[in-house]
């Protein structure tokens, strides 16, 4: 801009449009100009056509310029255009301040020169264009936003699906042990509701006997130097279930969390001790 700009022209002189319009042809010749004769038709015009500046006479019959700017700074539409206001009659600082209060960019009095008219309406075209470059570019931020944000509720909800229907018994637990999210399965192990798990540490739902060693380890989990191990569970009605134990570390809520994966091997023990006792039985009869 000002290449392929729109400027709307409002005043009730057909004699003073055109000449305006010649004065900036003359220096902006690849600027579209339109024209108004009335406050009311330029509210429409630029409605309609959403021109990049507005050059409004200050003093018109009916509706003046003061009120003109006033209804295009209060319509949705036109708000953003700048207004460029020009009198040759309404020229006291109290004219200039009104103008200002009514919304104008700029206040200009005749008699003026036509370079001077011309660099008011290159610098307001400059500021439309540098408004509206910001305008799109903070549409693409809301736009990325928004697709990030539908992107992370997917995540979270495809996550949320495998965490509930993880045949495994998972618990979300912070680095003080404090269990933050379980699923049905963690319950089922337990034999515990998810409200009676969910605030509570994790040191309590092993075996007396296993939770001093499952306090000095814990820490392991959080630096990495654990991933995988062998533990015991214990359940409500106080039976101790063979289990093993994967970690992955995640942050949950903002802070940082561990999400173990724990599996009854409890049927894979018996198997191993079944095949232990067969191995046994063979080598007796061999003997």
């Amino acid at each position: 801009m000002p290449g392929g700009a729109k400027i709307l022209l409002i005043d009730d002189l057909p004699d003073t449009l055109s000449l305006l319009s010649r004065m900036i042809r003359r220096h902006l010749p690849t600027v579209e100009i339109l024209t108004a004769r009335s406050g009311a038709e330029g509210i429409s015009v630029a409605e309609l056509q959403l021109p990049d500046l507005i050059l409004l006479d200050a003093k018109m019959p009916q509706m003046d310029g003061f009120e003109t700017c006033r209804r295009l700074k209060q319509n949705a539409r036109t708000a953003i255009i700048p207004v460029l206001m020009v009198s040759g009659v309404m020229t006291e600082s109290r004219d200039r301040v009104a103008g200002m209060e009514v919304g104008a960019e700029g206040y200009l009095c005749k008699p003026f020169e036509p370079e001077e008219l011309v660099a008011q309406l290159r610098a307001l075209l400059r500021v439309k264009a540098a408004e509206d470059e910001l305008r799109k570019r903070e549409q693409r931020l809301e736009l990325q936003l928004e697709s990030r944000t539908r992107t992370l509720q997917e995540s979270e909800m495809r996550f949320r699906i495998l965490f509930e229907n993880s045949p495994d018994a998972v618990f979300v637990e912070a680095e003080d042990g404090t269990v933050l999210d379980v699923n049905q399965a963690a319950c089922a192990l337990h034999g515990l509701s998810r409200d009676e798990l969910v605030g509570r540490a994790a040191f309590d739902l092993v075996p007396p006997d296993e939770q001093a060693a499952v306090r000095a380890r814990f820490r392991a989990w959080f630096d990495g130097s654990l991933r995988q191990q062998e533990s015991f569970s214990r359940h409500a009605d106080g039976r101790e279930i063979p289990v093993d134990i994967r970690c992955s570390r995640i942050r949950c809520a903002g802070q940082a969390a561990v999400l173990l994966h724990v599996r009854d091997i409890s049927a894979r023990r018996a198997a191993e001790q079944a095949l232990r006792d067969s191995e046994a039985r063979f080598r007796g009869m061999l003997e």
